[in-house]
């Protein structure tokens, strides 16, 4: 399953997220004397490519930090 995660939003990210139903949210932090930048993926309805034997049954969406 790693796998098809990881070609998945290899995918999605080539595609410009055309096609797949996807929201990001950043984050900025500055704590002793660094600045931290997080930013996070979520796929969603992704069922299909990820999980086409319902091994995972209420599995829908992924994230990727």
């Amino acid at each position: 399953m790693y796998k098809n995660v990881e070609q998945l939003f290899q995918d999605a990210i080539a595609k410009k997220f055309d096609g797949y139903n996807h929201s990001s949210y950043h984050t900025r932090e500055k704590n002793h004397g660094r600045q931290e930048i997080r930013n996070y993926l979520m796929l969603s309805d992704v069922t299909q490519q990820i999980n086409p034997n319902y091994e995972w049954s209420n599995l829908s969406s992924i994230a990727n930090k």
